[in-house]
């Protein structure tokens, strides 16, 4: 069986610059590198229940595996919503992601009326798709809940409401970022696989510390090489057929196509793929027992090893993840605050105006101290009264305006000149720091 082990920390989102569905001219099925926009990363950084909860693990007062199957979903069917899309899109994305259903697994998907999938709305959806952000990713599991308020997707489908990729590789993505949803992680970081010892890896650190990534050795490390297991990890054989493999090229292994850990694509669920689902989400009582289960003994590491405050948020944790509470977003975290919220819009709707948005999300996501950076759906308001390029403003009177001369900067650095800092006055923004692209 894969690797789908349900984990606390997982990689998602792609390279940068690159949609996951794009061909480069020497990687023909290549995916991408999938990896958390660097927000959602920083916010795990911070979480103060992850920060505990590591150190219970380090200390050997509780086995990481507990953690992990404390995300699993127990309130189902999964209520799912979208931030858009035409409803022939959404008709389509539900048939794909419909095969998680297996017949005799406990996985059922509420995307209200099939044949006109339900937008979001003011009613909480555990998983939520939308199109806004670079690349494509997707929360694991109940992290959906945790790390991206009820206003953001949980689940990206980078452009998909633009230019969606046909066929199998549609059907592909789909599954992949839904396995993702379900709480499943990469196939290539499975140590039962060793597919480290298999890349190349002067090749595999020049490719993605190239353009447009400019990775450094450490996140290559981090997003490449193989999760290393607590005891009491339950691993299952590597399984070149699961449809949460990646398919690298095949220059990034020695062997080239003929490595074990080579495919050339996988659209469609294994067999082993559907077992592990039938393990975790068992038909009956028995499903939201899985969860419940590890939360219980996580709760009971804590009582007897962390101080009553740090008890409190593992114990607000699980209660908002076991309880299904409809205000639980609200209260999930603590994260710094000492992060900055950055809100990205486009002047104009058109796709020029949104690209230059996009691409200047990829860089602010870059710079240390951002917190949330959203890219928002809606046109700037009174976008035209800007000037062409990219118009950073922020109250001259807030602690905010340093981290709008920064990105002022770090775009100047990539957009030659573009960019410039706009004294928000209290008036032309209701953000509190806000970039607004225009043409």
């Amino acid at each position: 069986m894969p690797f789908k082990l349900f984990v606390l920390l997982s990689i998602s989102g792609c390279l940068l610059g690159m949609p996951a569905h794009a061909q480069t001219e020497d990687s023909a099925g290549d995916t991408g590198i999938e990896v958390f926009p660097d927000r959602i990363q920083r916010m795990m950084e911070a979480d103060a229940f992850l920060q505990t909860t590591q150190e219970l693990v380090n200390s050997g007062d509780l086995e990481d595996s507990f953690i992990s199957t404390a995300k699993l979903w127990a309130s189902l069917p999964i209520r799912v919503c979208f931030f858009g899309g035409s409803v022939d899109l959404r008709r389509s994305i539900v048939k794909t992601a419909a095969a998680w259903e297996l017949a005799d697994s406990s996985i059922r998907f509420d995307f209200g009326n099939r044949n006109d999938p339900r937008l979001c709305d003011k009613l909480q959806s555990a998983i939520r798709v939308g199109y806004s952000e670079p690349g494509n990713w997707s929360l694991v599991g109940q992290d959906s809940i945790v790390y991206a308020t009820q206003y953001e997707q949980s689940l990206n489908l980078g452009r998909f409401d633009v230019a969606p990729p046909s066929g199998s590789e549609f059907q592909r993505l789909v599954l992949h970022e839904f396995g993702h949803a379900l709480g499943l992680r990469h196939e290539h970081q499975n140590r039962e696989g060793n597919c480290e010892q298999e890349y190349d890896w002067p090749a595999v650190y020049s490719y993605l510390g190239g353009p447009p990534n400019y990775w450094p050795k450490e996140k290559v490390d981090r997003n490449m090489k193989s999760v290393a297991l607590a005891k009491g990890d339950v691993t299952t054989p590597f399984d070149v057929k699961s449809v949460m493999l990646y398919s690298f090229p095949a220059k990034y292994y020695k062997a080239g196509a003929a490595s074990r850990c080579y495919t050339a694509g996988n659209n469609g669920l294994s067999t082993d793929d559907k077992a592990v689902i039938r393990r975790f989400y068992p038909i009956g009582e028995a499903s939201p027992m899985v969860a419940e289960a590890g939360q219980r003994i996580i709760e009971a590491a804590a009582e007897a090893n962390v101080p009553q405050e740090e008890r409190s948020i593992i114990a607000e944790r699980l209660a908002a993840l076991r309880n299904g509470d409809p205000v639980r977003t609200l209260t999930l975290g603590p994260a710094r605050a000492d992060y900055i919220d950055v809100d990205i819009f486009a002047c104009q709707p058109t796709e020029a105006a949104r690209r230059l948005a996009l691409d200047a999300a990829a860089v602010i996501s870059e710079q240390p101290g951002i917190g949330r950076l959203r890219v928002r759906n809606e046109p700037y308001p009174g976008g035209g009264r800007f000037d062409s390029g990219l118009n950073v403003i922020a109250d001259a009177g807030h602690p905010e305006v340093s981290e709008a001369k920064a990105i002022v900067d770090r775009l100047n650095a990539r957009n030659d000149g573009t960019a410039r800092l706009i004294d928000n006055r209290g008036g032309v923004s209701r953000w509190y720091l806000s970039v607004a692209a225009c043409e």
